[in-house]
């Protein structure tokens, strides 16, 4: 980790010098720094009414779906608690017959809907069934208290809790979290068997992003951030389920754009949705870009709904058989009903008739009935005739015709059912039903893959998504001078985004936000913030009557959670003309959007020349709102020379942001940033030397002149420099023409022209520089002269919070605690399990041996009734308390009881298998000793490697020694040998045998005899008469261990007679 840590560090010193924003790369690398210890996971999960998909994705590995304990795809949306108890998925479901009031399913849409509570002294107080009916209905959320007999309570705060005990409960979100924190233990499963982490305490931190329906409130949205982050992920988004599935559709989506409808028809309704995506072609530098519409949601026709009908149908007949009521006195024979008819809706998509056969269904009292696919279907006419309704809405949202949509996809599971299948296909026509996704991991994936974009570990391919608001966000600010109402987000407003508002005024005043679901009715509005401003009365204190405060508030979304992040003040002139504030009014209150994911940087202070010129009376308030989204990318700070017009400047960064459509790009960083902040910076320069230069020569000229003129001499200069070059490169082509002489003779008159031009240019800019600096002198002495104004600051001013917050931090960390405490109780259950079934089958394995000879004979004198007693005493033990005994207690007992019986168990073990390791070592060491023999006859040289030989012997003679030793000891005594020990000496003389094998013979020497060569005299003359035969010389052999020292068997070899070029190798030793 050191090592990383200092590469690091030098990336980071590189990347300082490199570029010139370091800022921008400093979080980022603490950032990575943090978190290079920890393994990074993203999930994306599918937020359903009955059932729950969710995908996993981690370094190395892309998004897929992540399986249940039981190798299914999918989790039963289901939580049964019961004290320490928790159970999830298909064993929580198992339990909605045994205790349904205990089983909390199905309740997606139960979260985070507020409550009114009666009880102003208890901590909950309890709710009547028809209380909690009305209220849901109010909310536009069906509930059928017979199939789901809670026993509900409501806190001060109204949120709504569930009886698990007689005198307890839990917070509808808390118990959502808890199966939040089931998905998080599966996850870690995942990770245990793959190795990507060691264990589960591991730090592995989750980034999640989860799918909500469409008519998912802001007090719903806190609920789902609350009980995720009670788990322990880290929630980096919510978006609908249409947009995940339309972003995981638009990834193998070929170029164009398109209008799709997404119909989503699950287990609570319909959520349908009309998204445009734009793909563009394959080497575009453009990025694929989703839009949402429109998205809504219809409750009530849903597979829910369909087995409620069924169920409703075999009840009703049931009742009128037998002549009974099923309710209130027998809760639990409809959960059977209901599941059963949820498996007759499946036999009835496949086959033409289906039979419900309940046993028991009250005490000795059975349904047997017969359902055929036309009673069915009859029973679904309410459902079949609403299916056209959410569409409809959703082209109207959209301000659309069915005839401008190019397809529509189906999700969800509900409309498998053939007549609901056969429905759908006539309303969609003349298009067809899709069917390109699947249907039930689609929005799952898509969740994934925008959660893998969250984090940075993950390399994914852009794409830029536009979720809306679905909901009307209504602004209400009201103060002794003003009380003004306007639409801050609309519904087909992009959600993730923020607003600027700025108010003009004299006092502090109150911010409300409402949201609204249709804005011409007041009633459907719904407070969802409350701020009180204050600090405007300090502001203008300091200043004279004439002044009014301009109030910046600055809004942030987050996971669609609307917030007021920044209140900045400065004061402002009042208007003196009653016709200019009112051409200004629309002006002076603006809204900026920009992208949640980063801080909106541009604050007043950035356009202070703009503001100062726009403002109102103190009674004016506007707001404007734009429908163009400005890039998510953080804005650079511009340098502004103190003549440049800010506005033009403004303008042409915001020009290089745009994309070709008009419409700026939320989540894209502009390109050429860099370049066209330098080109700006370049021309404010030359247009400030320029005006200094032209106040030298007419100093009579007022400023708006010199900026004319300005302007004019650049470009005249620009066009004659242009029409010189033109003129150069005419003269140049006419020299081409002519000789090689008369062009080197023309080059050098240039070269020596240029350098002349560029010496009187360096004077020149010399003399302008030295201009310049005299004229800004003179400027800063003007300016101090002049008096100040009050227009340039900007005051953070303090807000309070008045909103009634139910889901704060305090409670988040008594939330986290309560389901760790489960936690760490179900780790304690596991474990407590697991030594109470080592223990039990301890004892029996003890008492399974005490009566046989082999464990009598083993044991030492007083063992064998230790042990007796030992275990008689924990077999009584064992039978009355160790359901209540603790850990620590079964740990202890199954310690002691292994002390004394494991030595005892080991040497009866050891005596029982002695004759069969005797067998084995016997025949493994005669083999080994007959193959040594055999090889000392073919290879006779052996013999001399003694220290191999001797390694060998002594293993051969420990085991023979051994044996006798062994057969004069008693049973009871440790055995001199195992099989590890007999097969650690075969080992140790298999090694030995095979490195003798692998030794050669060793070879004589063979060396030329070396003759005397008589010296030539000077008389003598070389015979070249007849010429010599030439004798091959053969290399010599390198020297080795065997050629220095040789063996005896070499000795012995070189006594027997040799042919004479041995003999003559014994007369020079020395070779």
């Amino acid at each position: 980790m050191r090592i990383l840590n200092n590469f690091c560090i030098i990336i980071f010193t590189l990347l300082v010098h490199r570029f010139r924003y370091s800022l921008y790369i400093l979080p980022s690398f603490f950032y990575f720094i943090n978190h290079a210890e920890s393994t990074s996971v993203t999930l994306g999960i599918d937020w359903g009414e009955e059932f729950v998909e969710a995908s996993i994705a981690f370094r190395g590995h892309r998004p897929d779906i992540l399986l249940t304990g039981t190798g299914s795809r999918k989790f039963e949306n289901a939580v049964y608690l019961l004290g320490d108890t928790r159970l999830f998925d298909k064993e929580a479901s198992s339990f909605s017959v045994k205790d349904p009031s205990k089983t909390l399913q199905k309740s997606a849409h139960l979260l985070g809907v507020p409550f009114t509570s009666n009880s102003k002294w208890s901590r909950v107080s309890t709710l009547k069934a028809s209380e909690v009916v009305e209220t849901l209905k109010k909310n536009n959320v069906p509930f059928h208290w017979d199939y789901t007999p809670y026993e509900f309570g409501v806190s001060k705060d109204g949120q709504l809790h569930l009886k698990v005990l007689k005198d307890s409960m839990v917070g509808l979100e808390e118990a959502t979290g808890h199966f939040f924190n089931h998905l998080k233990h599966v996850a870690l499963e995942k990770l245990l068997s793959l190795k990507a982490i060691e264990s589960y305490d591991s730090n592995v931190e989750m980034l999640a992003v989860i799918s909500i329906p469409c008519n998912y409130t802001q007090n719903q949205r806190k609920a789902l951030v609350f009980a995720a982050e009670s788990a322990g992920l880290k929630v980096v988004d919510l978006v609908h389920g249409i947009s995940a599935a339309a972003w995981f559709h638009t990834l193998e989506m070929p170029p164009g754009t398109r209008k799709i409808m997404y119909y989503d028809l699950g287990s609570f309704g319909a959520n349908v949705g009309v998204v445009e995506a734009k793909v563009p072609p394959p080497k575009s530098k453009e990025f694929p870009q989703i839009r949402t519409l429109s998205c809504v949601t219809y409750p009530g026709i849903g597979g829910r709904q369909h087995d409620l009908l069924l169920a409703e149908y075999l009840r009703n007949k049931f009742e009128r058989e037998h002549d009974l009521k099923l309710m209130p006195g027998n809760p639990k024979s409809l959960q059977k009903l209901l599941k059963n008819s949820n498996k007759a809706k499946m036999k009835l998509s496949l086959s033409n008739s289906a039979s419900v056969e309940v046993d028991n269904l009250v005490k000795n009292k059975h349904l047997n009935a017969k359902v055929t696919r036309s009673e069915f279907d009859k029973l679904l006419e309410p459902v079949l005739k609403e299916l056209h309704v959410p569409i409809n809405m959703a082209l109207e949202k959209a301000n659309l015709k069915f005839s401008d949509l190019d397809s529509v996809e189906m999700l969800g599971g509900a409309w498998r059912v053939p007549s609901v299948t056969a429905k759908l296909s006539e309303i969609v026509k003349p298009l067809q039903l899709g069917f390109h996704l699947n249907a039930e991991e689609s929005i799952a994936m898509g969740c994934g893959y925008l959660a893998a974009a969250h984090n940075p570990f993950f390399r994914m391919k852009k794409m830029e998504l536009f979720d809306n608001a679905v909901f009307d966000y209504v602004l209400h600010v009201k103060g002794p001078d003003l009380d003004k109402r306007v639409t801050l987000y609309k519904s087909v407003d992009k959600i993730n985004s923020s607003k600027i508002v700025k108010v003009n005024t004299v006092n502090n005043f109150n911010v409300t936000i409402y949201e609204t679901s249709n804005p011409n009715e007041p009633s459907s509005e719904v407070k969802v913030l409350d701020y009180k401003i204050k600090g405007v009365d300090d502001l203008l204190s300091k200043h004279k009557n004439d002044m009014l405060a301009q109030v910046t508030l600055s809004f942030k979304t987050e996971n669609g959670l609307i917030s007021l992040n920044k209140v900045l003040a400065k004061p402002v002139k009042k208007a003196l003309d009653t016709s200019k504030s009112d051409t200004t009014k629309s002006e002076t209150l603006k809204s900026d959007t920009t992208d949640s994911t980063h801080e909106d940087t541009s604050s007043p202070e950035s356009k202070k020349e703009s503001e100062t010129k726009k403002t109102s009376d103190a009674t004016d308030s506007g707001y404007e709102s734009s429908d163009s989204e400005e890039p998510s990318g953080p804005e650079r700070p511009e340098d502004k020379s103190p003549e440049s017009d800010s506005s033009e400047s403004s303008k042409k960064v915001d020009e290089t942001h745009k994309t070709p459509e008009g419409d700026s790009s939320a989540g894209e960083f502009p390109k050429d940033t860099d370049k066209t902040v330098d080109d700006l910076k370049d021309k404010t320069t030359e247009s400030s030397s320029e005006q200094t230069d032209l106040k030298d020569k007419e100093k009579d000229t007022s400023q708006s002149q010199t900026n004319a003129s300005s302007e004019t001499t650049t470009e005249t200069s620009d066009s004659k420099q242009d029409k010189t070059t033109v003129d150069q490169k005419d003269a140049k082509k006419e020299d081409k023409k002519e000789e090689d002489k008369t062009k080197d003779s023309k080059k050098e008159d240039k070269t020596k022209d240029s350098k002349k031009e560029d010496k009187t240019k360096d004077s020149k800019k010399e003399d302008k520089t030295k201009d310049s600096k005299k004229d800004s002198k003179t400027t800063q002495d003007q300016k101090d002269k002049s008096p100040k104004e009050p227009v340039d600051d900007s005051v953070n001013l303090e807000f309070v919070d008045n909103t009634v917050n139910v889901y704060h931090l305090k409670k988040l960390h008594e939330s986290k605690n309560n389901i760790q405490l489960l936690v760490n109780k179900d780790k304690a259950a596991i474990e407590r399990s697991q030594l109470k079934n080592r223990l039990e089958s301890t004892l029996y394995k003890y008492k399974g041996v005490l009566k046989s000879d082999d464990f009598k004979s083993a044991c030492k004198p007083n063992e064998e009734q230790t042990l007796t007693e030992k275990v008689k005493f924990l077999m009584d033990w064992f039978d009355e308390n160790s359901y209540s005994a603790t850990s620590e207690t079964l740990n202890k007992h199954l310690d002691e009881l292994n002390g004394l019986g494991t030595p005892i168990y080991n040497r009866m073990n050891n005596n029982l298998n002695r004759e069969s390791l005797v067998k084995f070592g016997d025949d493994n060491f005669s083999e080994l000793q007959e193959r040594l023999n055999k090889l000392l006859e073919e290879k006779p040289f052996l013999k001399d490697q003694n220290a191999s030989l001797d390694l060998f012997n002594n293993n051969v003679s420990w085991w023979e020694q051994v044996k006798k030793d062994q057969a004069n000891l008693p049973l009871h005594e440790d055995g001199l040998f195992d099989s590890t020990t007999i097969k650690t000496k075969l080992d140790v003389s298999k090694l030995v045998l095979k490195n003798l094998e692998s030794i050669l013979p060793p070879e004589p020497p063979k060396v030329t005899p070396e003759t005397p060569t008589p010296q030539p005299d000077a008389t003598s003359q070389p015979d070249t008469s007849t010429p010599k035969p030439e004798t091959p010389v053969e290399p010599t052999p390198e020297t080795s261990d065997s050629t220095q020292k040789p063996s005896e068997d070499a000795k012995q070899a070189s006594d027997t007679p040799e042919p004479q070029p041995e003999d003559k190798t014994e007369k020079h030793p020395e070779l």
